[in-house]
């Protein structure tokens, strides 16, 4: 989702890659399905070292909990949360009361 707000912006970083621009978010999906098995073999290989890199539960000290929290009610979050992005729930919403 974030594809258009932050990276087709990127026109220096665009033309660095050779490119005018990115491409959009509607037309990624379509580069995802032209990879070989060989492309995501690289690619997961790619994003797992990024992920041991700065993952900060690597660094949790195991002798105590990891605490999660997961909110799947679909309920409002306030522009002020941190992290709070606009997100999908099909379906009926939850109801402030029916939890």
């Amino acid at each position: 989702a974030q594809i258009n707000t932050r990276l087709r912006p990127e026109v220096w970083l665009a033309r660095a890659w050779g490119r005018d621009t990115f491409v959009e978010q509607s037309t990624v999906s379509r580069t995802f399905d032209a990879l070989t098995q060989t492309n995501l073999t690289a690619l997961r290989t790619a994003v797992t070292a990024i992920w041991r890199g700065h993952s900060q539960a690597l660094r949790h000290d195991w002798r105590g909990w990891l605490w999660l929290d997961l909110d799947l009610s679909g309920l409002r979050a306030s522009p002020n949360a941190e992290g709070s992005t606009k997100g999908y729930f099909s379906g009926e919403k939850t109801l402030p009361d029916g939890n």
